[in-house]
């Protein structure tokens, strides 16, 4: 006879952890869609000032997700596809990545796309440096497919674009962009024409990270339209499928195909599986020892130090914050301090 046992916190916590995973994945797919890739180059692409949607999806390349290193020692490929091959680095891919070829006076201008989908937005360093490594591994890794030798006029503009979902307060509902800009520390540059200098600036200007960081679509200072609410109503955890499908239709005109709406879905449902297991996981851990913790007004040491790894382990999972504080049934003490730990 099977004898059924009761899954114990780490069996659930797997569990959790796996469907996190399936969950960015499926984040990853959504913002690879051109559809909705398109949308996010026009609003903050420089080189797309003008563009209807459907001339910036013309534009693209096919969108690679998750295959590509962004440690690589030598590419050996042409540019676009994922095989980039390392010699000494360890690996870790970019989210999404893609090129896009731009008609430009009779020419064409190639630009190198990152998408990353950031759910944490204090893992622990720097986003805005990682950001910016991850642009210098972009540029670096052209030596070989893009160009060789000493022919330098052939790199490439790299953007890395990241979609944080859940940012620091001071970021939320913001579009901010990273970048190269000239400046004149003695004398003043003089060009013979409108035409050198707009052609100096796009050699000096091959890098740009973008930060757009979202909110609760409910929000009273969610903007009423543009990227940062498109992407919010997207994202979000409290909407169901249709009221999300109603916005994106109806406000952003993205027309819902057969495969957008399923991804979609997809995500969605994964997204509600996430919360219900980790409200699960959290209660059963408040019970067996984070109730304990959180309602003793207490502030030893190691009963923050315990309790901020709760939390810091929940949130990997996705959940958010203020969630986490219900579940473990935190006290206002407590919540005060792991505020301070986290920066929130």
């Amino acid at each position: 006879m099977h004898v059924f046992t009761k899954p114990t916190f780490e069996a659930d916590a797997i569990a959790a952890a796996s469907q996190k995973r399936a969950y960015d994945e499926s984040c990853k797919k959504v913002l690879a869609l051109k559809e909705v890739a398109a949308r996010i180059l026009a609003a903050v692409a420089r080189e797309f000032k003008g563009f209807a949607i459907d001339e910036i999806i013309s534009c693209m390349g096919s969108p690679e997700i998750g295959d590509v290193p962004v440690d690589a020692d030598i590419p050996v490929v042409p540019l676009g596809n994922s095989e980039d091959t390392t010699l000494t680095e360890g690996r870790r891919f970019f989210d999404i990545k893609f090129t896009v070829k731009i008609p430009f006076s009779g020419e064409y201008i190639h630009l190198i796309i990152n998408l990353e989908a950031q759910n944490n937005f204090n893992p622990g360093y720097s986003i805005i440096k990682r950001g910016i490594y991850y642009c210098g591994r972009l540029i670096s890794s052209q030596y070989g497919s893009v160009f060789t030798g000493s022919d330098y006029d052939r790199i490439c503009k790299v953007y890395s674009i990241w979609v944080c979902t859940d940012p620091a307060s001071g970021y939320r509902n913001t579009v901010t962009q990273y970048s190269m800009s000239r400046q004149s520390l003695e004398g003043e540059v003089k060009f013979d024409t409108p035409e050198d200098a707009e052609k100096e600036r796009r050699d000096y200007d091959l890098l740009s990270l973008v930060l757009i960081g979202l909110d609760d679509p409910m929000s009273k200072d969610m903007p009423k339209s543009g990227i940062i609410r498109m992407l919010s109503v997207l994202f979000a955890d409290n909407m169901d499928i249709k009221a999300k499908i109603t916005v994106l239709e109806n406000e952003y005109n993205i027309k819902m195909s057969e495969r957008i709406e399923k991804e979609v879905e997809r995500m969605c449902n994964l997204s509600e599986g996430i919360y219900e297991r980790g409200i699960n996981v959290g209660m059963e851990r408040g019970i067996n020892v984070g109730m304990e913790r959180g309602m003793n007004v207490g502030m030893e040491k190691g009963k923050i130090d315990q309790l901020s790894e709760d939390v810091r382990n929940l949130m990997s999972m996705g959940m958010r914050f203020d969630d986490i504080v219900k579940a473990l049934k935190i006290s206002p003490e407590f919540v005060s301090k792991l505020k301070d730990i986290f920066n929130i």
